[in-house]
């Protein structure tokens, strides 16, 4: 059966996957109209998604050469998962909701498809826009469910923040693998339109295909590593400054290991770009001795934790209060994702499922942002795991931000004096 002759059908077998999931009250499924390309994966189905997207014939050719590379690759093992082999042919893989003539008002639209709308919370504005009612702006159907939070809520929070602020302020954009991948280019057209000038970009690889569109939007780039390969990358891509932790850092530590007393410099001698250091930072004295590496800024985020304004629950904040330099661990390193975190119940746990050589799934589950998030708002202290460097050592109150940083800054000058004074 060619992949053409896809038709529009309510796919019984896609209906029943999601009810075979159980039930979850968070969520729900919305049973909509839809076109399905035949089950399976072949040349076919390439040349049907790229008709279907309306593709150059270019494109296609690009698209139907990297099908035929994979066909020739063997499925790679070293992430130690336990599932059985992927049956490719036994998918879909590609489903759109019917298309629908221009609709005259929200009135005629499918019933399934609006109250959708309503439990995303989506403005009546926004769905007139989505359904494509007559006189309103067209957009990509893929942007009703996939984006709408990009779409609304991310431009909404940064238009709070330029209210609340004349001065500069930095966006971060998180590129490290995430069990529901977004779309970073999205964030990016936002924060291009939204007149953002910094932005902050860490994960494992420097972001290549955003620098461009970022640099062309007037944006001043920051990219976060932990090692000299990966900051003289960053350089190269046109970043602005290079951030580089070392392992003392709260958070990724990546696989090189090597402290901030090191690395800084290293990175300093390598790079004409400024530098920014972090790792194991909390106090006038850590602030000195960067700028005294060479950095020319200073990254502070484990202090920040305990700060008035942080948004996670006070039970969580004096926890992190009472805890000294031994209690963090670096947990995740079996999935190439390492991270320091405060030393809990549910870290202890990822630990030892590494150590069992657990796959993934079971990993990523224990350390998932769902658990944390009840720890942050609940103040569940050992219901999942927060990121936090060596230095809660030095925390020792709940103070205001901006007394966390005039402290810093004090202290540091005072530092200063006295060793002039030496």
């Amino acid at each position: 059966m060619s992949a053409t002759t896809a038709e529009p059908v309510r796919n019984p077998e896609a209906s029943a996957a999601v009810e075979a999931l159980g039930s979850y009250k968070w969520g729900f499924s919305s049973d909509i109209e839809q076109e399905f390309a035949p089950k399976g994966l072949s040349e076919e189905t390439v040349r049907f998604i790229s008709a279907k997207k309306g593709e150059p014939e270019w494109m296609l050719e690009w698209r139907l050469k990297a099908f035929r590379t994979w066909q020739t690759m063997a499925e790679p093992d070293w992430a130690r998962l336990s599932i059985p082999p992927i049956d490719y042919q036994d998918a879909y893989y590609y489903a759109a909701p019917k298309a629908k003539p221009t609709l005259a008002s929200l009135d005629e639209l499918d019933p399934e498809i609006r109250r959708t709308y309503e439990k995303l919370g989506i403005p009546i504005e926004e769905q007139k826009v989505l359904a494509g009612v007559e006189g309103a702006p067209k957009v990509a159907v893929d942007a009703v469910f996939d984006s709408v939070s990009v779409a609304t809520t991310f431009r909404e929070e940064l238009k709070k923040l330029k209210g609340m602020t004349d001065r500069p302020f930095a966006v971060n954009l998180n590129l490290f693998p995430m069990r529901q991948p977004v779309d970073n280019r999205e964030y990016v057209e936002i924060l291009v339109e939204e007149g953002v000038k910094i932005v902050e970009t860490s994960g494992h690889r420097a972001p290549e295909d955003l620098a461009r569109d970022l640099k062309a939007g007037g944006v001043t780039l920051i990219h976060k590593c932990v090692g000299v390969r990966y900051a003289l990358k960053a350089q190269s891509i046109g970043a602005d400054a290079v951030t580089v932790v070392g392992y003392e850092n709260g958070g990724a530590t990546g696989t090189l290991d090597v402290t901030t007393l090191c690395l800084v410099p290293r990175v300093v001698d390598a790079l004409t770009v400024p530098v920014i250091g972090g790792g194991g930072v909390a106090d006038g004295r850590g602030f000195l001795a960067l700028l005294s590496l060479g950095a020319q800024g200073v990254i502070i985020g484990t202090a920040a934790l305990v700060a008035e304004e942080c948004p996670i629950h006070p039970r969580l904040k004096q926890a992190l209060i009472e805890a000294t330099e031994l209690d963090t661990m670096v947990v995740m390193r079996s999935i190439q994702n390492s991270h320091r975190v405060w030393v809990n119940e549910m870290a202890r746990k990822v630990a030892a499922l590494e150590a069992q050589n657990a796959g993934l799934e079971a990993i990523v589950q224990a350390a998932g942002g769902d658990k944390a998030k009840r720890m942050y708002e609940e103040g569940d202290v050992q219901a999942g795991v927060i990121s936090c460097g060596q230095g809660v050592g030095l925390v020792k109150k709940v103070r205001p931000m901006k007394d966390i940083i005039a402290g810093i800054i004090q202290g540091a000058d005072d530092l200063r004096k006295k060793i002039a004074a030496l």
